[in-house]
């Protein structure tokens, strides 16, 4: 004998309330268009509350031909601890609006395998940066909106653009970049590593060398030693992550930071002020801040309004520590 217990339905809450299973539909569900007597709604929700209902989401989902499900696709395997707290405020802020976060992370939209995601019916579907055409595809796959959440920002804005200016101002004109070694990370990598280049060049600077910096001790000391060996002296990390391996090199190799090697990072993990030495980092927008624009843009989307532009992202900030 299954020691499950049995599931409240909405036909145990309209017994309990001397009501029709249509009118608890209606009461639960707040279904517009349906008159129902303030007495009774209250008659249905409280005992509702008492049984411990909650509406079936899948027989919802069939009823209503939505969900409230809002689908954060993202590629990486992993979310760094920024856009952890960003989607956190994200979620507080949905539910406000009946809605719910759900996320899929590590897909790989070309390789045709079956996702768990695969099952859902989004009401809407979030992805952090413009897809490209593989993943546009995949995307549509969920037969709903697509909301891309960070606009591109102009290059001087850029965290890594803040990286490049603040070696250069500590006196550093032969630039590196560490790169990630998760090909996941591929296009987000491109994009800062061309980032790095292209301010170099609005300052004078050489074209930055470029190294993948693998999570391995020893792998990663011999690529940060092959970085060295092109007269790098300043250093652009993919992430605040790739820069404790490249600082974990640099001790290894017993290189003086920031004297002989400069560091910087971007997201300003919770572990970068605790490094030793302490890692200088790029901190990203507010989290509160861009979460509520996020969701007034999501909102929209459900309803099939027309989804207002995203607002200016406030500006990365630069918090300086011992690593530069």
């Amino acid at each position: 004998m299954s020691g499950r217990a049995r599931r409240v339905t909405a036909a145990d809450v309209a017994r309990e309330a001397g009501v029709s299973a249509a009118t608890v539909s209606y009461v639960v569900n707040d279904k517009p268009g349906q008159t129902i007597p303030p007495e009774t709604r209250e008659r249905v929700l409280a005992a509702a509350t008492r049984l411990g209902y909650a509406p079936y989401a899948p027989a919802r989902t069939l009823a209503l031909g939505a969900s409230n499900l809002v689908l954060f696709a993202h590629r990486a395997p992993i979310v760094p601890p920024t856009y952890a707290r960003y989607l956190e405020a994200l979620a507080d802020g949905l539910h406000d609006h009946g809605l719910d976060l759900v996320w899929q992370l590590g897909y790989e939209p070309s390789a045709g395998a079956r996702h768990p995601a695969a099952e859902l019916a989004p009401a809407v579907v979030l992805h952090l940066t413009e897809p490209d055409p593989d993943e546009a595809a995949y995307l549509d796959r969920f037969g709903a909106p697509v909301i891309v959440a960070l606009a591109s920002a102009p290059l001087p804005d850029r965290p890594s653009a803040l990286q490049v200016r603040h070696l250069a101002e500590r006196g550093h004109r032969t630039l590196g970049y560490a790169a990630h070694p998760d090909p996941r990370l591929a296009a987000f990598d491109r994009s800062r590593y061309q980032t790095v280049r292209e301010t170099c060049a609005s300052l004078g600077l050489p074209a930055p060398s470029a190294r993948t910096i693998p999570l391995g001790r020893d792998a990663a000391r011999q690529a940060v030693a092959d970085l060295l060996a092109t007269g790098v002296t300043g250093i652009c990390a993919y992430n605040d992550e790739i820069a404790f391996a490249v600082l974990a090199a640099l001790s290894d190799l017993g290189v003086d930071v920031p004297a002989r090697a400069a560091v910087v990072g971007i997201d300003d993990h919770p572990l970068a002020a605790l490094y030793t030495p302490s890692l200088t980092t790029i901190s990203l927008d507010d989290p509160a801040t861009s979460a509520a624009d996020l969701v007034r843009r999501i909102a929209a989307a459900r309803t099939g309004a027309p989804i207002p532009p995203s607002a200016p992202a406030p500006p990365a900030r630069l918090i300086p520590r011992a690593s530069t």
